[in-house]
């Protein structure tokens, strides 16, 4: 409350009487020839894609690699997606209508607990990093998104995962794991272009490089 102001106080109607005003001179200001020739533009690909959407068996996506969205057949858009999920075996369909989110945190709490009471975890830790939140969590989920660029358009796969019930322990895992990955493969990892140079001119003056 010591950061409230009463709504009759002197201020407080300067202000919103300042805000009211404000908003009312960027409502009827007229645009900049440059600014309103966009926004007719911006006006008409709208109405446009409305267009598209509205007639059957359209579907629009953002395309990979590119800030351009591609209208494509909602049939071949499906055909692939289920066409990937059959050779990966690795995601399936949900036709229940039921989400199964309740049941992957609850199943994530289960195999922690034990580790919890046998104090093979640190409670706190578990708390601030990896506990999921039953509030937030939501199910991992597979999408697609057009890659036009190339031949018959293939679908680039990708997998949302950033609030599934066990991304906490992913996460908190990767912190402790990390470290010591970077250690082994320290001397065959190559940060970029220039780092892979001279990793190779380090192995031409050893004398390993044979060709």
């Amino acid at each position: 409350t010591k950061h409230c102001i009463s709504a009759s106080d002197q201020r407080a109607k300067d202000f919103f009487t300042d805000i009211e005003n404000l908003l009312r001179r960027l409502y009827t200001n007229i645009l900049p020839p440059k600014l309103l020739a966009r926004a007719q533009y911006e006006h008409r690909i709208m109405k446009s894609t409305r267009r598209q959407l509205k007639k059957s068996n359209v579907i629009i996506r953002i395309t990979d690699k590119s800030k351009v969205f591609h209208l494509g057949s909602v049939q071949d858009y499906h055909e692939k997606a289920l066409q990937y999920m059959q050779d990966t075996n690795a995601y399936r369909e949900i036709t229940s209508g039921i989400n199964p989110c309740h049941d992957h945190v609850q199943t994530v709490l289960a195999l922690i607990d034990p580790m919890l009471k046998k104090r093979e975890i640190n409670l706190e830790l578990w708390k601030q990093y990896m506990r999921p939140n039953a509030i937030t969590t939501e199910l991992a989920h597979l999408y697609f998104i057009p890659k036009p660029h190339k031949i018959d358009t293939p679908l680039r796969p990708i997998v949302s995962s950033i609030k599934a019930a066990a991304t906490g322990v992913s996460h908190f895992l990767d912190l402790l794991l990390r470290p010591m990955f970077n250690r082994v493969t320290n001397e065959t990892t190559f940060i970029n272009g220039i780092d892979f140079v001279r990793q190779m001119e380090r192995y031409r003056v050893s004398g390993r490089l044979l060709s």
